[in-house]
């Protein structure tokens, strides 16, 4: 796989690479919501994506998730756009979708059903959903178009 995304990164170069690397990435896995990637110049994505955590979390935070949880830094890349684009209370819980969705395909693309971390990425992905889908997730996601604050989603 790559490194992860730091874009918190102070070398502008170093996070437009991170960025065309993230963005190859989820194009040859085929994440799901990669189009909305797409709207945005590398530039951009420099300031949008994060890396692993809402932005609130201190960079050193983010960074020791971001490693811990490298398989699914690709996965974040997306979710933070999609949050970053935002809408209403369908769009936030399809991208948390989406986020442990490309989690499973990572885990799949990259370690055999054999591999014991294949079981864990997916793990992973799901306990991020979960969190992700709670009223802190809600609060994270750029709301529009009248989406009321207090919703949060049902537990699933």
């Amino acid at each position: 796989m790559t490194r992860l995304v730091k874009v918190f990164d102070t070398d502008e170069e170093a996070k437009l690479d991170e960025v065309y690397e993230m963005k190859n990435l989820a194009e040859q896995l085929g994440l799901l919501g990669y189009e909305a990637v797409e709207k945005f110049t590398e530039q951009q994505l420099t300031v949008i994506c994060n890396g692993i955590g809402p932005r609130f979390f201190p960079t050193w935070v983010r960074e020791a998730i971001s490693t811990i949880y490298r398989d699914l830094a690709v996965c974040a890349f997306i979710h933070d756009v999609e949050y970053y684009i935002g809408g209403g209370k369908e769009e936030w819980e399809q991208s948390n979708l989406r986020f442990k969705l490309n989690g499973y395909t990572v885990a799949k693309k990259k370690y055999g059903w054999w591999n014991p971390l294949r079981y864990r990425v997916m793990w992973n992905a799901y306990t991020f959903y979960k969190l992700v889908s709670s009223k802190s997730g809600w609060k994270a996601f750029n709301k529009k178009d009248g989406a009321d604050d207090d919703e949060e989603s049902e537990e699933k």
